[in-house]
């Protein structure tokens, strides 16, 4: 896991610098939270006042997405957590294939045939 930071202000924003890397043995979002918090006291002491961190932004993993509600509802309440668009598709099609059977699937020829297929569902 890579903790980069970086200034959000118009004249210092710039590429982010890494802070912490460090190996994950097993993913979850205690660990990502632990590991985050650590790597913020490291860097702006325990005082730290919370609106200096403004965004959080991870991969759309379940352990990152409840690490990032943890961390903004019990920590920083101003946190913007921003997830991986193309993590977050894919978990849209997990979804979409859980609902279709697999006597249903089938492929589109265009946008159209997909608002069809769906439309009478929900």
């Amino acid at each position: 896991m890579a903790i980069l930071v970086g200034p959000l202000e118009e004249l210092f924003c710039g590429r982010p610098y890494p802070i912490e890397l460090i190996d994950i043995e097993i993913a979850n979002a205690n660990n990502v939270k632990s590991i985050v918090m650590s790597s913020v006291y490291k860097l702006l002491g325990e005082d730290f006042v919370s609106c200096r961190l403004q965004v959080f932004i991870t991969d759309s993993a379940s352990y990152c997405l409840e690490a990032g509600e943890y961390l903004r509802e019990r920590k920083i309440p101003e946190l913007i957590h921003i997830t991986c668009i193309a993590h977050r598709l894919h978990r849209v099609a997990d979804m979409v294939q859980q609902k279709v059977s697999s006597n249903e699937r089938t492929y589109f020829q265009c946008e159209e045939d997909v608002f069809e297929f769906w439309k009478n569902r929900f």
